[in-house]
This record gives structure tokens, sequence and C-alpha cells, in this order.
């Protein structure tokens, strides 16, 4: 994906930059870096992590820093619509590790056709895939995120297509997507459509579909760099959201009703 959003990656110097000098790193560069942390960026940035199926700290280890990097990092610091990196700042590498679970993400910082570029890869399969994803809708998810980090945004699009009519098949919708939209649209103004569907816009999930589409079928090179990474990055946010909503919050809810009775029940005891 190109780097657009940096946050985790300025915390690159943040983690564990003062206990873990790398000989990779110059010392120069490692100067930078410590300039950079005087300026306060000693953040640990967020990132989604499939295994907690929510945005978690990141606790970053640079494995391999190239050029001016650190220099490049402080000055978006104090110009941050300045544009960074550049080719002299690639190829760096990093891992990223959940501070909640074991997950490990290789990120590389690259750069390719004109742009920085930073591919993220878990350690897990799944991308954006919840705990309780079924397998076959987190394949497809799966997918769609490792299209998305090397900026294949079509077959990213269409992945996110293909999950989407996987969920609703899991759900017992039938047909084609236009099908089962129908159906669901139907099943909410008749009172059987499951809770969930109550929370989402199906108009959205339409759009979502004729754009992947527009992708697939595409008569133009032009039509194929209609997707943007800002774009791209609101798809995969409102896919998180799809997924939370539908196979998570119930769930969620309910152990949540089960640990509050279990707590009154002590209450109500104590009180006895």
């Amino acid at each position: 994906m190109p780097l657009d959003n940096y946050q985790v990656l300025i915390s690159a110097i943040l983690a564990n930059m003062n206990n873990n000098r790398n000989d990779t790193i110059s010392g120069g560069e490692n100067a930078w870096l410590r300039k950079l942390n005087d300026v306060g960026l000693g953040k640990i940035g967020t990132m989604y992590c499939p295994t907690c199926s929510e945005y978690c700290g990141m606790k970053v280890t640079p494995l391999f820093f190239h050029g001016t990097i650190g220099q490049t990092l402080l000055k978006h610091q104090h110009a941050p619509h300045e544009p960074m990196p550049d080719q002299n700042s690639v190829p760096s590498l990093f891992r990223y590790e959940c501070v909640n679970c074991p997950t490990l993400f290789w990120v590389l910082l690259y750069y390719g056709n004109s742009a920085p570029r930073l591919a993220i890869f878990p350690s897990k399969s799944g991308g954006i895939s919840t705990k309780l994803t079924p397998p076959d809708v987190s394949y497809y998810v799966d997918q769609a995120y490792k299209a998305q980090m090397v900026s294949a945004y079509s077959a990213a699009m269409g992945m996110y297509r293909a999950a989407l009519e996987k969920l609703l098949q899991e759900h017992g919708f039938t047909g084609k997507l236009p099908a089962m939209f129908a159906q669901l649209e139907s099943n909410k103004k008749s009172g059987n459509a499951p809770k969930w569907a109550h929370r989402l816009n199906i108009e959205a999930l339409k759009l979502t579909k004729e754009i992947a589409d527009s992708q697939m079928h595409a008569n133009e090179i032009e039509q194929l760099k209609a997707l943007s990474p800002h774009f791209m990055n609101q798809v995969q946010a409102n896919f998180i959201y799809l997924l939370h909503v539908v196979y998570e919050e119930e769930p969620r809810q309910q152990a949540t009703k089960s640990r509050l009775n279990e707590v009154l029940k002590k209450a109500k005891g104590k009180q006895q």
C-alpha cells in the first residue's frame, strides 16, 4: 500500500530503539533516530491485529534501515504534509509485534510506481478477519488484504466482493449478489432479518459490489486507476466494521451480560 499513514512506521523509532541497536543502522542514522525520540515520537502506533480482532499497539523493531530514513521521518514530524520517504530511504525492513498477543508482522518499506510503498504481512493469515469469521469468508478477506498490501487494488476489490458474497451465502441468502441484497432488504422489512442486518447500510454494500464489478470488467485501463490509497483504506475499515457487526458484536454482548450476571450473583450473595 502507498505510505499514506506513517503512525506505525514513525513508532519504529519508538519501541526499543534505545535497547535494540542494530548493526545495519549506521552511526549517523542512529543520531537522527535519537533526535526523533527527543522531539516526542515515543508512542507505540496501532494497527489491526487479526488474532486479537481489534486495533492493537505495536512494538516495532527496525531490522534494516537504508539511507536517510531517520532524517526523512524527522522532517515529516515538523512538516507532516511533506512527501516521504524518497527512494534514498528504501529499502527498509521492520518487525511489528502485537503488544497483546504473539502475532508478528513483517514490514517492507520500498519504492514502486514512482511512490513510496509500505507492505505489511502478518504471521497469521486472515488479514482483517475476526476471531469468529468463518474460514471461507476469512480466505477471501485474507486475499483482499494481501492484494491491497501490494497496491493491487482492482484485485483487492474483487476479493472484497467475493468475501461479501460468501458472507451472505453463509447466512442462507441465495443467488447472485443483487438477489441476495433484495432478500436481505425484504427480510428487514418483514422483521425476519438477522439482528446485524439492521446495523448495515445495504446501499453501501451495493456500491462496493458495483465498484468491484467495474474493476473486473473494465474496458479501459484508466478505469483501473480510479481506486486511490485513501479510498482503499476506507473500504478496508468498512469491511472491518462489517465483520465485527456480523460475527463479533452479539457474542461479545452476550459474554458481557454473562459476566455482569456472575458479578450480580456474587454481590447479592454477600448481602444475604
